[in-house]
């Protein structure tokens, strides 16, 4: 889904990937997992506000692309 949305949306300029955080320590993932929630947040808030613009259409995790 990841990449036929970023490939029907290539010419407006909205990138699409798919995030893995990790086990992050949150309400959902508990105080045992080892994640903090900053560092499970960046990947995402890097894509939003920052990566290149050639990343689209991708699967990340701490910020490198992982092989669908």
């Amino acid at each position: 889904m990841t990449v036929l949305l970023a490939q029907e949306l290539k010419t407006t300029g909205i990138r699409v990937n798919a995030v893995a955080p990790g086990w992050v320590r949150t309400d959902m993932g508990g105080p045992a997992a080892p994640v903090p929630l900053e560092n499970g947040a960046d990947t995402i808030t890097w894509l939003a506000a920052s990566a290149p613009a050639r990343h689209s259409g991708k699967f990340f995790q701490w910020r490198k692309v992982i092989p669908w």
